[in-house]
């Protein structure tokens, strides 16, 4: 369960608060994104944080910026009184420590708890196993119906990496419970991976024997097999796919203008990227893509911004590009405006549409078949 929502600062910077609640262990997490910088405040419940001084903060921590340690360095807050179970009563306690006015009223969903099936290894020898296999490095404990494994490996942000086991009949399945891809989504404000990020999920996947089911990583132990080396097989894979964080522009924002490139190579649609073409006025204007479809060439656009007050400025630089490249629209070959408004955030006015809708296509990233019947059209 996830939500995204602006929010608006006096200042004007480009912030988003994101949440995300995991109902099985249960963990939860709050975290303020400057889009420029990415996370810069944060709050975990429900894992264990190690700082950089190598100590271990506990399963409720909150993170801030530090110019020294960026954001790996944790504290617990003493006024979190609510625990993970509870994403209403911490999103209040959170946005009361933060500063944060929630308008209109709203919060995540709460989730039911499952009851727990018969399994045919207990919990004591499970955790045996993996004391005899993998040494007092992992820690075997009892979460509801799983077997929770603390292990010593660390996300980027140094949070501590849990598994779970659970066993059905004479197998055992080890997961993350879709704690690393949910970890990763926290660190950006970007709604989905791009497509070179999946690829090497995938990759990391196969790397690993690993399956990657429902954004969770998972690998089944059968009668026979080491317990301790199917554990190593999917913490690895964790700490694989926890690091395309460093894949992310600024470390923690993919910027739309790559997502649409993957998208556009995904497609087959050649296209020429950062172009710089020259004005009437002589001056030198850069445009995002040349696309080069059998039909007809387009030149594109893309405005993007995480702030209202920054919107109507980045239109009027987008209708300057047009008006002065206005000749290449002309003659046998001219080539087709496109304005591609990244309206992921709603940030954009009607009058920043109509602006551009005479001198150019207007097209949504929302709408990515859309954009494709635009470029492709004759």
């Amino acid at each position: 369960m996830e939500f995204r929502a602006e929010v608006a600062s006096s200042a004007g910077w480009p912030l988003f608060v994101r949440g995300s609640y995991n109902p099985l262990i249960p963990a939860l997490s709050y975290a303020l994104i400057l889009k420029t910088a990415g996370r810069i405040y944060a709050l975990d419940l429900g894992k264990d944080h190690h700082n950089p001084q190598c100590d271990y903060v506990g399963e409720k921590h909150k993170h801030r910026w530090t110019e020294r340690f960026r954001d790996k360095q944790a504290y617990v807050p003493e006024n979190i009184t609510a625990d993970a179970a509870d994403p209403v009563g911490v999103w209040r306690q959170f946005c009361t420590e933060a500063g944060i006015t929630h308008y209109p009223p709203g919060h995540p969903a709460t989730a039911s708890t499952r009851a727990t099936g018969a399994v045919l290894m207990s919990a004591p020898s499970i955790c045996e196993e993996l004391r005899q296999g993998l040494g007092a490095l992992f820690v075997c404990s009892e979460h509801g119906q799983y077997q929770r494994i603390r292990t010593p490996y660390l996300y980027p942000d140094g949070d501590v990496i849990d598994l779970f086991c659970k066993a059905d009949n004479d197998v055992l399945t080890i997961t993350d419970l879709g704690e690393t891809t949910r970890w990763l989504r926290m660190q950006t404000i970007s709604p989905k991976r791009s497509v070179r990020q999946r690829a090497l999920i995938e990759d990391v996947c196969l790397t690993h024997g690993v399956e990657f089911y429902k954004g969770m990583l998972l690998a089944r132990c059968r009668p026979g097999e080491p317990l301790a080396s199917v554990v190593l097989r999917v913490v690895q894979a964790a700490l694989r796919v926890s690091d395309l964080w460093f894949t992310f522009r600024t470390r923690a924002v993919e910027s739309v203008a790559d997502e649409v490139a993957d998208f556009l190579t995904e497609r087959q649609l050649p296209f020429d990227r950062d172009e710089k073409l020259a004005g009437r006025s002589g001056r030198a204007w850069t445009v995002d893509f040349h696309v080069r479809p059998p039909s007809r060439s387009s030149l594109v656009c893309i405005l993007s911004t995480g702030s209202r007050s920054a919107a109507r400025g980045i239109a009027e630089h987008v209708l300057a590009v047009w008006y002065d490249l206005n000749h290449l629209a002309v003659g046998p070959e001219a080539l087709q405006f496109v304005s591609l408004f990244d309206d992921t955030m709603d940030v954009w006015s009607p009058e920043d549409f109509r602006l551009l809708e005479d001198l150019s296509t207007i097209a949504r990233w929302s709408q990515p078949e859309t954009l494709i019947e635009t470029l492709t059209a004759a």
